[in-house]
């Protein structure tokens, strides 16, 4: 009977937090972090894993609501307008640095832009390199008023 009473105490919190409703909350069912999420799972595919994600604080609207660690990586939000690249570049003989979008829509369907950008430091200046780019695509379920991770596509040189 305990164990009943715990099992349904505790089934409206793990179903509401796989929820991804919101641009805003705190939490698993925030978009940015969802969508950070599928792009660390598109990597991991490729064999590529990072102890630390390094993602720019721009736009602030974007990164003020996620959470600093998704499974084993570090989230770790940059804030350029201090100089915190340059500190971090100092020790490192380069990065990879992210920058994550807001969200959008086109033809019918939502999308998560993320950028990951080469940075190095040479000759005292920081060079941000482009080598391509991808995108968390969702779709909305009005039913369910949350969005569904349709695919992450990734495209580049």
């Amino acid at each position: 009977m305990k164990k009943l009473l715990l099992l349904l105490l505790l089934m409206p919190i793990a179903v509401l937090g796989q929820s991804i409703n919101s641009t805003e909350a705190y939490g698993l069912n925030n978009i940015y972090y969802d969508a950070l999420s599928q792009y660390l799972k598109d990597l991991d595919k490729s064999g590529i894993k990072y102890d630390t994600l390094y993602l720019s604080n721009q736009p602030e609207v974007v990164t003020d609501s996620l959470m600093t660690i998704i499974g084993n990586t570090f989230i770790k939000i940059v804030n350029e307008n201090e100089g915190e690249l340059s500190v971090i570049l100092k020790d490192k003989d380069g990065i990879i640095y992210h920058y994550l979008f807001p969200l959008n829509f086109q033809n019918g369907q939502f999308y998560v832009p993320i950028l990951p950008l080469r940075a190095k430091k040479e000759k005292g200046e920081i060079r941000l390199l482009n080598s391509g780019g991808g995108r968390a695509v969702y779709s909305f379920d009005q039913k369910e008023k949350q969005f569904k991770f349709i695919k992450y596509e990734s495209w580049g040189i």
